[in-house]
This record gives structure tokens, C-alpha cells and sequence, in this order.
């Protein structure tokens, strides 16, 4: 069972959150339901149930899984609100993806060409403006708030950040990737466009779950890695033309796997996260009418991608790839995409998270 099993998950939930379970081994078998929610939060101690056997530890651990269920499927519940990179229309436009409705543009800024969007702990949202060679910065409701950074940018079009909060932004016209401090500091080219090792970075830069940085080569239909703390190349990740790869761009991380959005192939191609190897073709060419594949975005048991050659964004089913129909149209050119949980999401989630400390000490 997966977290993307959305009915399983509930159903976990709901027999971890049952207060007639007061068994401990009873609870055990139960708890079977919750392990892959483990892979995506601290874990809590839940093995030692079993070794100590206690009956104060059984129950400490029933109530922490019940709030980690509460905070997820508040999140799951609340993240409805989709901001939409349409490209030759110079936007930056907010729809609610529950009820299709738009929200209007994120305010000022005079983005230009919007690419790469990022979202930050803090929830603010930086954004790519590729024409005017600058990262500006959304609140969370589209507030705009000022250019975090200009220097050293040559066509940005793809964001990311480490452990460390510093940013990193793919230069598309120089094909080099440049850092900045959380302030906005210029800290120099993490890749320089002398190296050669990048060709037309593109939307969808990545770092990787073992914390090394992933580029898509738009020119050369490759990934490239680098080292995540020096820059240092480690090779093609993914070769160009793997699976029938042309013009990648977005990437995700999703279960052990690296899924690529095709632009020109019009498909998501799908590879073992660990070695690159090439493993199918997740989203057929042209399902759906997916037509110029650029940007994408899991939610639930839905994977969301751009269809920018006709103006729509397109749902998948997460598991197997199939077509689920059209959730937003008519958007003109629309490139990336990005989540952004409401207010009340990030309250749930605050909540939860200070309950669990408050019942640790």
C-alpha cells in the first residue's frame, strides 16, 4: 500500500484512529495500513512497539499516527489552489483545481515570459521572469514582493533549493546554473557556462533524493547530475534519447522513480530512480490530447500535466497513467505549474506538527 492509494489510506486512518482498538497486537495488525506514510514523515517510533510492549508507548503511538493521518488529509483536502506559468501571455494566473474557477493573476511584478516556480518552506513562491532575467517573489495569496535576484541570470527558467535554503536557478541562453544565498546574494555559477556539461537547461531542475542536483538538456534530450555541495558532474543520468526521450523538461520524484515530462514527445516517460535506467512510458504519446508535455504535479492519486501547445491542463491517473480528462482550458500557453496550499492547509499542518511536540515532552 501507497500513500497514492488514497482509499487505503483513509482506510488506515480510520482503524489507527478507532478508539475502540485498545489492543497493542490488535493495533499492530492495524498499523500495517499506515507504513508507507512513514516514508514521507519523521518517522516515529513505531517498531519498538512490539520489543517493548508497553501499553503507554502503544498508545502514544496511536495518537501520533492519528494526527499525522489528520495533517495529511488536511493538506490533501486544502492544496486545491494551482498557479499557472502561461508563458507567451506574460501570467502568472491562480485557479482553485477543485472548482476549475480562476483566481486572477498573482499581483504586479510585470513578470515577463514566466518559467520555473518554486515554493519555500515559509510558503512564499519565487518565480522565473526569462525575459527580464530575474526571480521574483509571491506570497502565498500572489502578493508580489519584490525581486529576490537579478545577477548572473541569462534566461532563467527552472528553480530549486537544498537542505541549506541557498537557490539555484537554470540559465537557459548561457547554459549554466547559478546560486544565491536565502537573501538573494549572488554566490557565483554552481555550473559555469564554460564547462559545456549543460545545453539549454530547462524547466524542471531538480535535487534528487540522494541530494544531488538533476538538469534536463533541453538541446541534447538528456538529465544530467551534479554533485550537490561542489558541482562536480557525475555523468548522464539519463542518456539523451533514453525510452525515446526528446526535449525533457519537468521532473519529479514519486516511489523510488523519476518521472520526465517529453515536450516534443507529448508523453511522460517514467525511469528507475536509482540507476537512470529507462522503465516505460508512463503517459502514452498524445493521451488524453496531450500536446507539448512541459509542466507537472502530483496530488493525490492525480498527476497533473501542461498540455501548452492547447492551452489545457490535463489529469492522469497517478498509478497507472491513464488518462482522467481535462481540468483546466483555454490558458493560452501554459508551461509550469505549482501547488500552493491554502492558509488553512499550513494551520492544520502547524497544528499537528505542535501537538506531536507537546505530547513528546
Amino acid at each position: 500500500m501507497k500513500l497514492d492509494n488514497l482509499g487505503l489510506f483513509w482506510a488506515g486512518c480510520f482503524c489507527t484512529c478507532d478508539p475502540a482498538i485498545t489492543d497493542p497486537k490488535r493495533f499492530l495488525r492495524k498499523v500495517a495500513c499506515q507504513q508507507s506514510i512513514l516514508s514521507t514523515v519523521q518517522k516515529p517510533t513505531i517498531g519498538t512497539v512490539a520489543s517493548i510492549g508497553l501499553a503507554d508507548t502503544f498508545r502514544m503511538e496511536k495518537k501520533i499516527l492519528c494526527l499525522i493521518c489528520f495533517c495529511v488529509s488536511a493538506s490533501q483536502a486544502l492544496a486545491t489552489e494551482v498557479w499557472i506559468g502561461r508563458y507567451f501571455q506574460n501570467s502568472i494566473t491562480r485557479f482553485n483545481l477543485e472548482a476549475g474557477t480562476n483566481l486572477g493573476s498573482v499581483d504586479g511584478g510585470s513578470v515577463s515570459t514566466p518559467l520555473g516556480m518554486l515554493r519555500l518552506p515559509n510558503g512564499e513562491v519565487f518565480a522565473t521572469s526569462e525575459a527580464t532575467n530575474t526571480i521574483r517573489r509571491y506570497s502565498a495569496t500572489g502578493t508580489y514582493m519584490g525581486i529576490f535576484a537579478n545577477a548572473g541570470l541569462s534566461a532563467p527558467t527552472a528553480l530549486a533549493t537544498n537542505a541549506s535554503g541557498e537557490i539555484f536557478a537554470a540559465n537557459f541562453n548561457s547554459s549554466s546554473i547559478t546560486k544565491y544565498a536565502a537573501n538573494g546574494t549572488y554566490l557565483g555559477e554552481f555550473v559555469t557556462a564554460a564547462s559545456g556539461l549543460v545545453s539549454g537547461p530547462d524547466l524542471g531542475m531538480i535535487f534528487g533524493p540522494d541530494g544531488n542536483l538533476y538538469v534536463p538538456n533541453y538541446y541534447t534530450h538528456h538529465v544530467a547530475r551534479f554533485n550537490g555541495v561542489t558541482g562536480a558532474f557525475m555523468g548522464n543520468f539519463i542518456p539523451g534519447g533514453s525510452g525515446g526521450l526528446i526535449t525533457p523538461r519537468q521532473l519529479l520524484w514519486r516511489g523510488g522513480k523519476l518521472y520526465v515530462a517529453s515536450d516534443d514527445g507529448n508523453k511522460v516517460l517514467r525511469y528507475d530512480g536509482t540507476t537512470g535506467a529507462f522503465i516505460d512510458e508512463f503517459v502514452a504519446a498524445g493521451s488524453g490530447t496531450l500536446s507539448g508535455a512541459a509542466g507537472m504535479a502530483f496530488l493525490g492519486n492525480t498527476l497533473y500535466v501542461t498540455s501548452w501547445r492547447n492551452g489545457k491542463l490535463l489529469k492522469f491517473d497517478a498509478t497507472t497513467g491513464a488518462s482522467q480528462g481535462v481540468a483546466l482550458s483555454g490558458l493560452g500557453s501554459p508551461v509550469s505549474i505549482q501547488l500552493v496550499p491554502e492558509p488553512a492547509t499550513v494551520g492544520f499542518l502547524a497544528l499537528g506538527l505542535a501537538a506531536m511536540v507537546r505530547h513528546r515532552r
